[in-house]
């Protein structure tokens, strides 16, 4: 938290004097800084029992999926009074934060091993998820369902500005759309999907068949009230996929695995986009639509290493109330 604090006060600078290395150095430390959340996930898995495993982590998605719907409205907002006001929040933010962990004193349940860094361990770390005998296909499934919902996600904000022309307010209230799906599908499609299915290869498998066949959807040319309708749909199915394959990675990992079965997820997450911004330089050969059609199929295909899962290690879902 610290770190990003000072990642965001790099930012503010950059827009105060007009240097755009400070705020690359900002962008650059934010994102370093961003293996937050999968340690406070893991630290909730470490204390959530295997029936609480999929209920908390649907908590801990749905106040992401909170942030997603408050913060562009609050950072527009700002924005509008000042340009350098949301930095200046989200630092104030970022310093509350650490102010309540180091008031919290949350205990330790073991001693902690000595810190060694490397350039090359995110590297072993993800070798290590795709050769393990069940974590592997499901961050492979996880992978492919990331890259294709970035696909949907990046472009679909440029179909809507360049094809329905929607203005800056436009495309924030659109994201913040996106944002209201991600709540109905925590808080009400996946607890329903759970109860119903009882399994979480089950609810992640009916999550990426929805999500895929949405995104399709939203690669037709389609009236902008209908494209609205798409992104919620499409938000609401992404959940239940999203949180069903991250307990199933908490699920097949041991006590000690916790933290780095879920810093997985957010590795995969970050190379997913990452991947996605890449195809951007393919806009001059193909159209917008075919992009976010190619996340679709690629959402689908996503199903196919979530089948060897199924057969070898389905994790169970207790029903939730």
């Amino acid at each position: 938290m610290a770190g990003l604090a000072t990642a965001y006060v790099l930012m503010w600078l950059a827009v105060e004097t007009r240097q755009l290395p400070f705020f690359l150095a900002g962008r650059l430390l934010s994102g370093l800084m961003a293996g937050t959340g999968p340690i406070a996930q893991a630290a909730m898995m470490d204390r959530s029992s295997a029936a609480e495993r999929g209920r908390n982590m649907s908590n801990v998605v749905l106040v992401n999926c909170v942030g997603l719907v408050t913060g562009p409205a609050v950072g527009g907002a700002l924005a509008h009074w000042d340009f350098r006001a949301p930095l200046g929040f989200a630092f104030v933010l970022c310093l509350l934060a650490f102010l309540w962990i180091r008031r919290s004193h949350v205990a330790e349940t073991h001693a902690g091993k000595p810190l060694a860094l490397s350039w090359h361990r995110p590297i072993e770390i993800f070798l290590q998820a795709i050769r393990h005998p069940v974590i592997g296909p499901i961050a492979f499934s996880y992978l492919l369902f990331q890259l294709g919902f970035a696909l949907y996600y990046v472009y679909i904000l440029v179909e809507m500005q360049k094809t329905y022309h929607a203005t800056p307010l436009e495309l924030g209230l659109f994201s913040a759309v996106l944002g209201v799906g991600f709540v109905i599908g925590t808080t009400v499609g996946y607890r329903a999907a759970a109860a119903w299915f009882k399994s979480d290869a089950k609810v992640a498998a009916v999550g990426l068949v929805a999500c895929g066949i949405v995104i399709l959807l939203a690669a037709l040319p389609l009236p902008a009230p209908l494209q609205v309708l798409v992104a919620l749909l499409a938000a609401i199915s992404n959940v239940s996929a999203f949180v069903a394959l991250l307990t199933l990675i908490s699920g097949a990992a041991n006590a000690e695995e916790q933290g780095w079965a879920l810093g997985i997820g957010g590795s995969l997450t970050a190379l997913a986009f990452f991947i996605a911004g890449l195809a951007a330089s393919a806009l001059t050969l193909l159209p917008l639509w075919s992009l976010i059609a190619a996340g679709g199929l690629i959402v689908l295909a996503a199903l196919a290493p979530l089948r060897e899962t199924g057969r070898s290690a389905g994790v169970s879902a207790p029903p939730h109330t």
